[in-house]
């Protein structure tokens, strides 16, 4: 539901304190499935807040990877957003970006 969701922006949870670290990356596969290109192309690029009351960020135990995914949500060009979370997920490292240098951007998910 949240996958497709394109209005929600924040979700506001309550009693959640024990929800575990590897509970909350339950969400990273939704903002930013790295199952494939096509799939983290096709992730959640609305949902930008996510908050338990009464816990801190920190204490939430959010992952680099899911706050990378809500701060990247929060800019307004979603192809952007997409394209930023196809670059750090699947051409990062050694990858060599010299062959997408010269090609034309229709060539690029829009």
């Amino acid at each position: 539901a949240i996958v497709n969701n394109n209005k929600l922006k924040r979700l506001d949870l309550d009693k959640c304190g024990a929800i575990t670290a590897r509970g909350w990356d339950g969400f990273l596969g939704v903002l930013c499935n790295i199952s494939s290109i096509n799939a983290t192309f096709q992730s959640n690029h609305t949902l930008m807040r996510m908050w338990c009351y009464s816990w801190n960020r920190n204490g939430m135990r959010l992952s680099d990877e899911l706050l990378f995914s809500l701060q990247a949500n929060t800019e307004t060009d979603k192809i952007n957003v997409a394209r930023q979370k196809i670059f750090r997920c699947h051409l990062n490292g050694n990858f060599n970006l010299a062959p997408f240098l010269g090609m034309d951007a229709v060539l690029l998910p829009t």
